[in-house]
């Protein structure tokens, strides 16, 4: 899609207030519209022309009749935009969006020839809800089948909202009110839940506030939002975020978003948490998926007593068929939503096998999604024959069973440090006998000081400083990745200055590895101080990343 300059964005439109006496409406009259980017505009007959590839637009910002307050219009309270319009030439219709005071523009939304009726909630953003008190402004654009020229010409353009001013803020705030609750079956013993008990506590006393306003009712929902997004969740639970969703193959970017079908559908979470609901597209690619494997279990939080949940789990990689529907592998599996809103997915039921969600599609009847959560008891850490193998999980885990290792960089070599228990979404190098252990997810665990470890998201490649773990032929340590090679999801791997030699070997407290070994002065030797010695004299240097003493 093609981005356009803020110079367009600052263009304006200038929304007269009327009041229509059966609703309660705000008209645009089209007074003041700026053309941008290409595009054409007559006032007199309300005409937009443009000639590119849904490469024009005409940006409409400023709405009399709703306050603006720091530049932002407060929609919160609207239902509805209605435009119509009608068309000439080889064209797809006209695309609308709206930004907020978040950052970027909006989705696009296309609508066909005639009138269109669109929520104020259908307007996202990467899948995510905008922020609907603080609009900076709407913007309308051409789509082409061709670079023919082609025309748009608007008849009317208007806002409007039920005799109730309240309704909406109401609404919004008993459905963040649902969801609050719903996650007292995740977070029951976390400190940060009692933020949350303490917000719907709030929110339940603003809604029977006979002096309750739209920003009151906005506020406690907001409130809600961020306490939920702030949740620290009870031992296994953890919620489904951007970092699990990984790609086999193709557009890098593309693949950290979990799929919505159709485009535009209602079921968008609360963006602070970070969870990716909804691409913004309606097509789904084989090329797309979150390894749910090794959980047991997984929860949609969505509307109470609503429809079901949908989900399509483990499209074959076969870009020749991209939907794989119709293959063995291929599965769709409904799921129905209790009185809470609370879908949950044994995902045992789904497959034996393996568990890749590839796309979560709008149920029947339209309900909203706002949280996707997993559950399992255990995280899985499979070592290999070489004794070491790097670790994360989305959980909080003990390391009994196996020795785990912060990992420092320190000159030649990386120090490692013993750790008992590992945080959510960090990584460590762990040792034990070769073999799949079950490790025990728990409610909470201590930070871990002096780790240089990342984790790969499925995309990370070699650029000349990415090392990973790895036994080759100067033994087990952290060895260059080849350019273009890439670190699989999960594991962990270091950044590292282009400079450093090929090989860094363990240095700290790992046992078995670090003993001091006497060696003739030949090969590359490092000072203790990283430094390299062209010619090593008697005394204690570093090669191949252990010890060694030259006699």
């Amino acid at each position: 899609m093609r981005k356009f300059t803020k110079s367009i964005l600052a263009l304006a439109l200038i929304m007269v207030g009327a009041m229509n006496a059966n609703a309660e409406k705000l008209y645009s009259d089209f007074s003041e519209i700026s053309a941008g980017g290409g595009a054409s505009w007559n006032a007199e007959t309300k005409t937009m022309g443009w000639s590119g590839n849904w490469g024009n637009a005409v940006a409409y910002f400023m709405i009399k009749g709703i306050d603006n307050v720091g530049g932002y219009y407060d929609l919160s309270s609207w239902e509805t935009i209605t435009v119509t319009f009608s068309l000439t030439g080889n064209t797809n219709g006209v695309r609308i969006r709206m930004k907020d005071n978040t950052g970027g523009d909006g989705d696009w939304i296309l609508m066909p020839e005639g009138t269109n009726t669109l929520k104020i909630t259908d307007f996202k953003k990467g899948g995510a809800a905008l922020n609907y008190s603080k609009i900076g402004g709407i913007q309308l654009s051409g789509g082409n089948n061709t670079t023919e020229e082609s025309t748009a010409i608007f008849t009317e353009l208007y806002l409007e909202r039920p005799d109730d001013p309240l309704a909406i803020p109401k609404d919004n705030l008993t459905k963040a009110i649902a969801l609050g609750n719903a996650q007292n079956s995740f977070a029951k013993t976390a400190a940060s839940f009692a933020v949350l008990t303490d917000a719907i506590t709030d929110g339940v006393a603003e809604l029977a506030n006979a002096s309750a306003t739209v920003e009151s009712l906005n506020a406690a929902t907001q409130a809600i939002a961020y306490a939920i997004a702030g949740l620290k969740y009870s031992a296994g639970y953890a919620r489904v975020t951007k970092n699990m969703f990984m790609e086999w193959d193709g557009d890098g970017a593309d693949a950290k978003a979990l799929r919505v079908s159709p485009a535009g559908a209602d079921n968008i979470g609360v963006a602070d948490a970070g969870v990716p609901y909804g691409y913004g597209t309606g097509q789904v690619f084989w090329n797309h998926y979150t390894d749910l494997t090794p959980y047991e279990k997984l929860y949609a939080l969505g509307t109470p007593a609503g429809n079901r949940a949908r989900y399509l789990f483990n499209r074959p990689q076969d870009p020749d068929n991209p939907t794989g529907e119709g293959t063995a592998a291929f599965i769709q599996q409904y799921v129905a939503i209790d009185e809470n809103g609370i879908a949950e997915l044994v995902l045992s039921d789904v497959s034996t096998e393996f568990v890749h969600l590839n796309t979560f599609k709008r149920p029947d009847g339209g309900t909203t999604f706002t949280d996707f959560i997993v559950y399992a008891a255990n995280s899985k850490a499979t070592v290999g024959a070489a004794g070491y193998a790097t670790f994360s999980s989305i959980m909080n885990v003990d390391m009994t069973g196996v020795t785990a290792y912060a990992a420092k960089v320190n000159g030649v070599t990386v120090a490692l440090t013993p750790v008992a228990e590992v945080p959510a979404n960090n990584a460590v190098i762990i040792e034990a006998a070769a073999g799949t252990y079950n490790l025990t997810n728990i409610e909470s665990a201590a930070a871990i000081a002096d780790n240089d470890l990342k984790i790969s998201d499925g995309s990370v490649a070699g650029n000349g400083t990415i090392f990973v773990l790895a036994k080759k032929e100067k033994g087990i340590g952290f060895y260059k990745l080849a350019n273009g090679e890439k670190v699989p999801a999960g594991k962990g791997y270091l950044v590292i200055d282009s400079n450093a030699p090929e090989f860094l070997g363990f240095g700290g407290d790992a046992t078995g590895i670090n003993e001091v070994k006497a060696v003739e002065a030949k090969g590359e030797f490092f000072n203790l101080a990283g430094q390299r010695v062209a010619q090593p004299a008697k005394g204690l240097y570093i090669a191949n990343g252990k010890k060694v003493i030259i006699k």
